[in-house]
């Protein structure tokens, strides 16, 4: 399955490229929040996502509202990655159509859990998607 990483770090940005190559996921990288919505326009996009929430342009939060509103993306899972640990936070990321928050510095453990979770529901989406026509 293909993940959409957006996320303003080099360092960051490349061990989650290498890490989720390393459990199987196709990435396609973005370096901020306009080059990931850019990605986002293609034919056939991600279905999963780890999405840094500060970064220049447009920001992780500003972008889940983006894909939430956009009916062809409706069906992502989301994941915010963020150093922002207070309660107000992980609401406002969670209410901005986050699927799932994760902050920083966070297990590569916990990661993949999380990543297999998004991968279930957007396969059973799929296969809803596939009864329904």
């Amino acid at each position: 399955m293909r993940v959409l990483i957006a996320d303003d770090d080099p360092v960051l940005r490349h061990a989650l490229k290498m890490q989720l190559a390393a459990w199987q996921y196709t990435s396609v990288v973005a370096t901020d929040g306009s080059q990931a919505w850019q990605a986002l326009q293609r034919a056939d996009p991600p279905l999963l996502a780890v999405v840094d929430w500060n970064m220049p342009g447009i920001d992780g939060v500003d972008l889940c509202r983006d894909i939430r509103a956009t009916p062809a993306l409706s069906a992502m899972y989301l994941i915010l990655l963020t150093g922002n640990q207070e309660q107000k936070d992980v609401v406002a990321g969670l209410e901005s159509g986050a699927d799932d928050y994760i902050t920083k510095p966070f297990s590569w453990d916990e990661l993949r859990a999380r990543l297999r979770i998004g991968s279930r529901i957007v396969g059973l989406q799929q296969a809803l998607a596939a009864r329904v026509d």
